[in-house]
């Protein structure tokens, strides 16, 4: 799996001889992770525990062709100020629209764009029954053996939702708690107050 997260994906992007590896000659393209979390201890395996335990709050320094880009946590060269307010002046709907007609959208996307742009959060799938299809899936992962990182990740995302109190909401309403995660980090200007997640 680390091999196809590295040199095996920069080979299939036809990038193998540019980065992929620390080489001699190659683009210096480098994530450091901090190793002192809990999510990866006891740290006895180093690469399962990357491929099977580390998640983005671990990413410490990225440096892209030698250069820092992000150091100690902190995004190197960047006015947060100022993206969030360019963020804040962006037109939800439009950005919505842009991203289900980009390569990354999808027909989902398209069709819950209206719900996500006016924050529409009537249930049409609640997040207890997401949590019962990640749950089925998950044992049957078990029971076959088969690891699955990313889908154990969305299932902790989604009981904690459950558990703020929000299992009877659209799932939709995960985009807005992840939203209000954001927050916590940022220092908000006067006029910015973070949204709420008690109204229904």
């Amino acid at each position: 799996m680390l091999r196809f997260a590295t040199i095996e994906g920069a080979r299939a992007n036809g990038l193998g001889a540019v980065n992929g590896s620390l080489e001699v000659g190659k683009a210096a393209d480098i994530v450091i992770l901090a190793g002192d979390t809990l999510a990866t201890m006891p740290m006895n395996n180093p690469v399962a525990s990357i491929v099977y335990a580390a998640h983005p709050g671990m990413v410490r320094d990225v440096l892209v062709a030698g250069r820092f880009v992000k150091r100690d946590g902190k995004l190197v060269g960047v006015d947060l100020d100022r993206l969030w307010g360019l963020a804040e002046a962006t037109d939800r709907r439009a950005f919505l629209d842009f991203l289900g007609n980009a390569v990354v959208g999808s027909e989902w996307v398209r069709q819950r764009t209206p719900d996500l742009a006016d924050q529409d959060w009537t249930p049409t799938f609640t997040g207890v029954l997401l949590r019962k299809d990640l749950d089925l899936g998950l044992a049957a992962a078990r029971e076959h053996e088969v690891p699955m990182p990313v889908v154990s990740m969305v299932h902790q995302l989604v009981q904690q939702a459950i558990g703020h109190g929000h299992g009877e909401r659209d799932l939709l309403a995960l985009y807005e708690i992840q939203a209000a995660a954001g927050l916590a980090d940022h220092q908000p200007l006067a006029e910015r107050q973070p949204p709420s997640l008690d109204e229904p």
